[in-house]
């Protein structure tokens, strides 16, 4: 999960997607659905994130 801690500014985050990661899907706040995000393994994966919001991700396989 990743979160914006400030409450008056958007941040834009970036984090490593580890090679051995075969999926990556954003987990809806509405209904728990997850959904594909688009990423390159091995590469940078980047998201915007409004004040306050948190964003949950599942990962399949890869080491944690």
């Amino acid at each position: 999960m990743v979160v914006n801690k400030s409450l008056k500014t958007s941040e834009s985050i970036s984090f490593t997607i580890g090679k051995a990661v075969k999926k990556l899907r954003l987990v809806s706040t509405l209904n728990g659905k997850q959904h594909r995000v688009t990423y390159k393994p091995g590469g940078i994966f980047t998201t915007d994130l409004l004040p306050g919001e948190g964003k949950l991700y599942a990962i399949e396989g890869g080491v944690y």
